[in-house]
């Protein structure tokens, strides 16, 4: 990341926090292959990933180099990136700075980041990062694991983590944070401008994601891959079969596997016809000619080569991104945190193989090597989803770039936060809608055959520009406008001339009273019009908000107009009469550069005080300027965005890759009701039983005597 924003000139500032490998060093032999396979450690284990990622950020702050750079009051920032790792402790740091902060999330979104900047995904659609398994849709018992699991994991860090956080933040950040600007740890972790993730659906689910969530996976990948060391280069040229690439990542060391477990794979990999490329840590003995072992590899380099036919990998999600990226399928031995789901989603997706992590590795790896190798559709898959991959509309590092730019920019754009981090959880899930749901429901079909001027522009996929004619015209009343024109419209469909008359009149005395010149789009000439006001039958109304003499847009409200009013920077009064024109005049109104006026016979007089307090206010102008920046401010035109996904669909067939999961899960098992009856079924029988038993010892039956006589 550091690399794509310095090359936009960025202030990056680095500090050397290597002594955190202690924690690695202290854990001795328990990270290990061998360990792993004894199944002393469980990488997998939640108390073990928080603890050690909490450990890790209390050696940062106490770090004498952080400590150092916190007391310097002349360091500013203006903007904090923070990986999300285990701990939100790091949240702190915009306190520190009183600066805006991004999320940064290294894996494929899921419940614990999500959360911060929205809400957490549904537990019967998504399972949990450390999830072994996935599969879509979710059986019974894989959604009962996964809600248990996310119950679990809210208790655990309500009760374990909070805390140490909390102690971390008040020991090591609050003493540099300005008395009158300390804010709880509780409140920054939820309040970072957006979130930048190392995802992309390639790779991923089609999940729903709100607008402050931006996938940049694949940003780590030169855009120019170096060129392979001569020693390298000659192999893999050479390489009649291909080559297949085998590393087990950075962290976990081959040199680790049992030595019988060696020579097993040294016999497989030697049988091959294809050429072996391993990262290895030493040399072996009795190498096969085909083996050729590095302490180190360029892997980008090695996998953008079109003689690599293979990646053996741990299945990290930077390894599995650049198997797409570079088209390249894999066989994937995951062992730590997000390898395994990273590794079960390529193998659903079809470009990959799975082996477990045991003494019969090299049986398992021989089989799953043969199948990729000896079945092309593998190869192809991998080929269409690095087509997926790289068909976007902006690069990932150009629209990193962007956005850490964009959050700074616009102050920390609270336009992106989303308003469910401010909802009880049970008002998200319409709890109260949902028991009033119950008790009527309607079957409801819904036609739209209105053919007006303004729903054919919106729907209409070819953009036309306006004409010409009568612009000349305009233009002349603008331009000598010395106090600025006000330009009065209801859209195409509404007619202005069914104003009641003595309504019009009213308007027009109360237009006539003003200093600004006004356009007032109006089907039929009107009798003693004041001179400040020009009618015009048609307008072209883009072309009258771009002109710098444009002061105030009166208007119904449409998502167009709306639209135009913020891309043109132009404040407004809103008159909404249908449709969406209400919520989206409110908004307006919300948003701080609009006034809504009701459409009734007081209307001129309600018109002259909102035209009066916007005109004298000039907020409202400010504001429209900040919202027309924010809409403008993107890493590519909405036009251009237009054409790239019609395309993209177009060449990808449909695109499936894009359809949400959520389309296909009933609505019982979003809401865990088949749960619930379970546990209510389960519920009553025990009751039930428990009757039972209480009569029977309590209230035996009667014995009659009469009858035993």
């Amino acid at each position: 990341m550091p690399e794509n924003l310095s090359y936009k000139g960025g202030n990056i500032k680095k500090i050397d926090v290597s002594k955190n490998l202690e924690i690695l060093k202290a854990a001795g032999d328990s990270i290990s292959i061998k360990a792993i396979m004894d199944k002393k450690v469980n990488y997998q284990d939640q108390r073990f990933m928080f603890s050690m990622f909490l450990e890790n950020a209390r050696m940062t702050f106490s770090n004498e180099a952080v400590q150092d750079l916190f007391k310097d009051k002349s360091q500013h920032f203006d903007v904090i990136v923070a990986e999300w790792m285990f701990t939100e402790v790091y949240a702190g740091l915009a306190a520190v700075y009183d600066c805006p902060l991004i999320w940064f999330s290294t894996v494929e979104p899921h419940w614990m980041v999500l959360r911060l900047i929205d809400e957490g995904t549904n537990p019967a659609l998504a399972v949990d990062v450390l999830s072994r398994r996935i599969s879509t849709p979710l059986s019974f018992v894989q959604r009962l694991e996964s809600l248990y699991d996310r119950m679990y994991t809210y208790y655990f860090y309500h009760t374990f983590v909070y805390d140490k956080e909390e102690e971390i933040y008040s020991k090591y950040m609050v003493p540099h944070i300005n008395s009158q600007k300390y804010t709880p740890l509780d409140v920054l972790r939820y309040n970072a401008s957006l979130m930048l993730g190392n995802s992309h659906v390639s790779l991923g689910e089609a999940s729903s994601l709100p607008q402050s969530y931006k996938p940049i996976g694949g940003y780590h990948i030169e855009k120019n891959v170096k060129p392979l060391p001569d020693n390298i280069k000659k192999i893999m040229d050479g390489a009649k079969s291909g080559v297949i690439y085998f590393s087990m990542g950075s962290n976990l060391k081959s040199r680790d596997f049992p030595e019988e477990l060696k020579q097993k794979l040294l016999k497989f990999l030697g049988g091959l016809k294809q050429t072996v490329i391993w990262k290895f840590e030493e040399d072996l003995p009795n190498r096969p000619s085909n083996v050729h072992i590095v302490s180190w590899a360029p892997q980008q380099s090695i996998l953008a080569h079109p003689n690599c036919v293979l990646f053996i990998s741990h299945g990290g999600l930077l390894s599995t991104t650049e198997a797409i990226h570079f088209g390249v399928p894999l066989v994937g031995i995951p062992v730590f945190a997000d390898q395994f789901i990273n590794i079960e989603r390529a193998v659903n997706k079809g470009f990959a193989k799975k082996v477990q992590l045991t003494y019969n590795l090299a049986e398992d790896l021989k089989e799953q090597v043969e199948n990729i190798i000896n079945d092309p559709t593998y190869t192809t898959k991998v080929k269409e989803l690095s087509f997926i991959y790289h068909d976007r509309p902006v690069a990932p590092g150009a629209e990193l770039v962007h956005w850490v730019e964009h959050v700074v920019k616009t102050r920390g754009a609270p336009h992106l936060r989303s308003p469910a981090l401010h909802i009880m959880w049970f008002l998200r899930l319409s709890c109260v809608l949902l028991l009033t749901g119950i008790v009527e429901s309607y079957k409801i079909l819904l036609i739209s055959p209105i053919s007006g001027k303004s729903l054919v522009l919106l729907t209409d996929s070819i953009a036309k520009y306006l004409a010409d004619a009568g612009h000349e015209n305009i233009k002349k009343i603008m331009d000598d406008a010395k106090h600025g024109v006000i330009y009065f419209s209801m859209g195409s469909n509404l007619k202005s001339r069914d104003f009641p008359e003595e309504l019009k009149k009213k308007l027009l005395k109360f237009l006539g009273g003003l200093n600004q010149t006004v356009i007032w789009k109006f089907e039929e000439e009107l009798p003693n019009r004041p001179s400040n006001v020009h009618i015009v039958s048609w307008a072209p109304q883009q072309s009258i908000l771009a002109h710098p003499n444009c002061v105030l847009f009166i208007s119904h409200g449409g998502l167009l107009s709306t639209t135009e009013a913020i891309h043109f920077g132009v404040p407004l009064v809103g008159i909404p009469v249908f449709a969406d024109q209400f919520i989206n005049v409110e908004r307006a109104v919300i948003k701080g550069f609009a006034k809504k006026v009701q459409l009734t016979s007081n209307l001129a007089e309600d018109l002259k005080e909102q035209v009066e307090n916007i005109l004298s206010d000039p907020i409202y102008t400010t504001k429209v300027k900040e919202l027309s920046f924010i809409y403008h401010d993107r890493p590519v035109t909405p036009g251009a965005e237009l054409v790239h996904w019609v395309e993209h669909v177009v060449k990808t067939r449909g695109a499936p890759h894009l359809r949400s999961p959520t389309l296909h899960l009933p609505l019982y098992q979003k809401l865990y009701l088949d749960l619930l009856a379970s546990l209510l079924l389960l519920t009553l029988s025990a009751v039930l039983l428990i009757r039972k038993m209480y009569s029977m010892l309590f209230f035996p039956p009667c014995i009659d005597n009469k009858k035993l006589n």
